[in-house]
């Protein structure tokens, strides 16, 4: 039972934080979260609003009568379990007989790989078509990181101002131009102009299904 008048404690073991994280979170020392834990620090409104945002409550929650900071704790676990897992679009590729493909809108979602979970605007496209193949082959999902600059041989989807898509391997630069290597119907070389390259994108994983 509570003592001190205060459920800081009850707070950070519902999130399994140690004193040291707490503190950390709250650009303070560990002591000074130990003292204010045990009563020997007066917990000032001021120290209620610094301590509630990292445990994620109201700052009067940390007032609150043992039952009710008790409810709160385990809504605050069942919250953390229930958390769904976060996804990533699945956009339309199409692919043309000339070998290049359009990207269009979402068609799917799909969970997102632990690689991804800190990166923006990444997504995923199904392979179409056999112009990569044995790189990668039709039906395999691929996850796409829009900002990662490519590496040699890596594949890549190259994106032209006017619309047209390029899924081949990245074979490196010229003054004017990017290499790119296709695999079918042979190992080929193509010259996209860098004047007109819109983005491009670096594959970095993919899921068979």
């Amino acid at each position: 039972m509570q003592t001190t008048g205060n459920h800081i404690r009850e707070y950070r073991a519902a999130r399994d934080w140690s004193l040291q994280k707490l503190a950390d979170a709250c650009q303070t020392s560990k002591s000074q979260i130990d003292k204010l834990e045990k009563g020997q620090r007066r917990l000032t409104v001021e120290w209620m609003v610094r301590l509630a945002k990292p445990l994620g409550c109201d700052p009067r929650d940390l007032l609150l009568a043992p039952t009710l900071a008790s409810a709160a704790h385990k809504n605050m676990q069942a919250a953390n379990v229930e958390k769904p897992p976060e996804t990533l679009p699945i956009r339309r590729l199409t692919h043309h007989e000339d070998d290049t493909f359009t990207l269009g809108e979402e068609i799917d979602r799909t969970p997102k790989p632990s690689f991804l979970v800190h990166t923006q605007d990444a997504y995923a496209v199904y392979v179409t078509g056999k112009a990569m193949a044995p790189m990668f082959r039709a039906g395999q999902l691929l996850f796409i990181n829009p900002h990662k600059p490519p590496a040699l041989e890596s594949g890549v989807i190259v994106i032209e101002k006017k619309g047209h898509v390029y899924l081949k391997a990245f074979a490196g630069r010229t003054k004017k131009s990017l290499r790119l290597h296709a695999f079918q119907p042979e190992k080929t070389e193509i010259l996209v102009k860098e004047s007109d390259v819109k983005e491009i994108h670096t594959i970095v994983g993919t899921l068979d299904n």
